[in-house]
């Protein structure tokens, strides 16, 4: 993981910048708004569960929406009244080697990595998030993994 300089995404170790719901349920590792400054962003204990966060949003957005391309999800996540829709599009499709996003490929994993780069400057590679997301539970290890532990 490379970072450039210290976002506001990286002080609340939320690198895809997710916006606080005030009526949601708060995120695992979440730290709740009167223990810090950023009432518009989460903030969580570790970078590692906001890493979590933006996974199960994701997933949220291909399962419970039926968004499953870059285009489609980036209009969700990043709306054109916040964002240059466009050029974030253009970015995360730069990044993203497969047509379609699903919950079980590499896809999501490539569409994470473009947004954590987008939003806060954080270079974390797909195979960094993996292997935090298998951490959690959430993806199984790669066989190539298996045999590069150490």
């Amino acid at each position: 993981m490379k970072i450039s300089k210290i976002t506001r995404g990286v002080r609340n170790n939320n690198f895809g910048n997710i916006r606080r719901v005030s009526h949601a349920f708060p995120w695992q590792g979440e730290i709740s708004v009167g223990d810090h400054l950023d009432n518009q962003f989460c903030v969580f204990k570790d970078y590692k569960y906001g890493i979590r966060a933006l996974y199960k949003l994701l997933c949220t957005y291909i399962t419970k929406y039926g968004l499953d391309n870059v285009p489609e999800i980036i209009c969700r996540y990043a709306p054109s009244t916040e964002n240059n829709t466009r050029s974030y599009m253009a970015f995360c499709d730069e990044r993203q080697p497969f047509p379609r996003v699903t919950t079980d490929g590499l896809s999501i994993l490539y569409l994470m990595s473009a947004i954590c780069e987008f939003e806060s400057g954080v270079v974390i590679s797909p195979d960094e998030i993996r292997v935090i997301l298998v951490e959690f539970g959430l993806m199984q290890p790669l066989q190539r993994d298996l045999f590069n532990q150490k």
